[in-house]
């Protein structure tokens, strides 16, 4: 097996689990930001917290980045980690727009509906 036969495959590798990384990273931040939301939204956690919260979902997303760095990740992997995190963005979006998990526009009737008649 030549050197170059041996080398793309690794390298698609390392792509797809930089890419399956971020698109955890992606989910894991989105479902603290919906959970977060939510609490705010119901009265059960402070502006405060909200805010801090708004601190520390960056925050976390960055040390993962640099953790990946810090194994030796470089610029592909990086840019496929966070293509991955983007399509965990796009992927919730698009639940939380068809109604995912009781949102409140699926309990008023539709999006963007208050409900009233």
């Amino acid at each position: 097996m030549t050197e170059a036969a041996f080398v793309e495959p690794v390298f698609a590798a390392g792509l797809a689990l930089a890419f399956a990384a971020g698109a955890a990273a992606g989910a894991a931040h989105l479902a603290m930001l919906w959970r977060s939301t939510r609490a705010l939204t119901a009265g059960r956690e402070s502006p405060l917290r909200f805010a801090l919260g708004g601190l520390v979902r960056p925050a976390a997303t960055a040390g993962m980045a640099a953790g990946a760095l810090a194994l030796g990740a470089g610029a592909w992997e990086l840019a496929a980690g966070a293509v991955g995190f983007g399509a965990a963005r796009l992927a919730a979006t698009g639940w939380a727009r068809r109604g995912g998990a009781g949102t409140g526009s699926a309990r008023r009737g539709g999006a963007g509906g208050g409900g009233e008649a």
